[in-house]
């Protein structure tokens, strides 16, 4: 096979694997790392200097991010340690959820279309603690490839997947996927997609850590809504369930917006402060405009909800700015009637302290019921807020009111 010119590496860190493609003869390398400050350790750490070669472009970016972008075509992508491996995430039997779409079947597709046709790989090295992230690693890129990877097993710990027209024989130890009796000892359950990105759970559940961890949440808003509101907490449907929507609303629109620009801090900085900008948009409207006509605010809250189940953020990936811009305006809709919902009917209130009670701890079950998507996938969270909405409603005189 011939030596690969070209090379992309996501999650170069400080510079191992970009080093190791310098001396296998690469014309050029493109390095993808998350972290300015483990590039900037490679530059002063690294003993062979990757990053100071003519031949290498540093690219601070997330690796999703920069897959879904046009661009040129790689004869070799290397996915690199692009997160810990280890067992905070893996050994307790699955039981830390972490949202991840580096490591889903999409990622991977998007990948294998950005190698050199008609040759190209991809190679992917993982460090395994549980042996069923290994089988569900084979089966996830044998559902991208349409063909069983080629593993080695490096160590008792450490696999590599190789996919891709360009990809060598089986032999030695390369294998034509995993060993059967591995596989049905170890079956891989749900694959990782873009959808249900969480590559660390065994199974569609709740881990019971999180569950515990809910109801200590919910103990404790219970503690200080009463210690703060005294005398005049109480239960105020409306304002409940407006709560509960909204949070959730917020936690999936952050996880999807990650999808579609990266899962960096930045990036969910900028969505939660997009967010609160939402919302104080549609507060200074009412405020303009307090008698803004509400009956449709909820059937245009329902289709905007619908539309989000119906059409996955991933549809605007590769698809340029516009799409991505589509996509995203499509997400905020929810988020923006919600608020005119919440802005039109708190204007109308004249005793807060009770309303503001049941909407807080609303808003904290809404968090909590994100986990749903542990379950169900990220996109029924959309579903799980119309209802959440749906039972805000309230009737006022025979009449439906916001």
């Amino acid at each position: 096979a011939r030596k690969p010119r070209r090379v992309l590496v996501l999650g170069a860190g400080t510079g191992n694997d970009v080093a190791a493609a310098l001396r296998a003869g690469a014309e050029r390398v493109d390095a993808v790392e998350i972290d300015p400050r483990i590039i900037d350790l490679g530059r002063e750490l690294h003993g062979e200097r990757p990053y100071q070669d003519p031949r290498v472009r540093l690219i601070v970016d997330d690796a999703r991010a920069f897959l879904k972008r046009e661009g040129e075509a790689y004869d070799l992508i290397v996915f690199g340690l692009l997160d810990a491996h280890t067992s905070f995430y893996s050994s307790l039997t699955g039981g830390i959820r972490l949202d991840n779409y580096v490591y889903t079947v999409e990622s991977f597709r998007h990948a294998l279309a950005r190698l050199e046709k008609p040759g190209g790989m991809l190679a992917l090295s993982f460090y395994v603690e549980q042996p069923w992230i290994a089988t569900r690693m084979a089966a996830m890129m044998e559902q991208a490839a349409g063909e069983k990877p080629l593993v080695a097993q490096i160590a008792s710990n450490t696999f590599t997947f190789i996919a891709g027209p360009a990809a060598p024989a089986a032999g030695g130890p390369l294998t034509r996927g995993l060993d059967p009796g591995f596989v049905a000892a170890y079956p891989p359950g749900p694959l990782s997609t873009d959808d249900w990105p969480f590559i660390y759970l065994q199974g569609r559940r709740v881990p019971p850590m999180i569950v515990s961890a809910g109801f200590a949440i919910l103990l404790i808003t219970a503690i200080v809504i009463l210690a703060f509101f005294r005398n005049e907490t109480g239960f105020v449907r409306h304002y409940f369930f407006l709560g509960a929507g909204f949070l959730l609303l917020e936690t999936r629109t952050i996880a999807q917006l990650a999808l579609l620009y990266g899962t960096t801090w930045r990036v969910s900085a900028i969505a939660i402060a997009a967010i609160l900008g939402v919302i104080l948009v549609a507060n200074l409207i009412v405020l303009r405009r307090p008698s803004m006509p509400r009956a449709w605010l909820y059937p245009a809250l329902f289709v905007a909800l619908v539309a989000n189940y119906l059409v996955p953020p991933a549809s605007a990936l590769g698809g340029g700015a516009g799409a991505v811009a589509g996509v995203t305006a499509l997400l905020a809709l929810p988020v923006l009637f919600a608020a005119f919902i919440f802005s039109t009917s708190i204007a109308r209130e004249s005793a807060l302290a009770p309303v503001l009670a049941s909407n807080l701890t609303g808003a904290v079950l809404g968090g909590l019921l994100e986990n749903a998507s542990l379950l169900f996938g990220i996109a029924a969270l959309n579903l799980l807020a119309a209802a959440l909405y749906a039972l805000s409603i309230r009737r006022s005189r025979g009449v439906t009111s916001a």
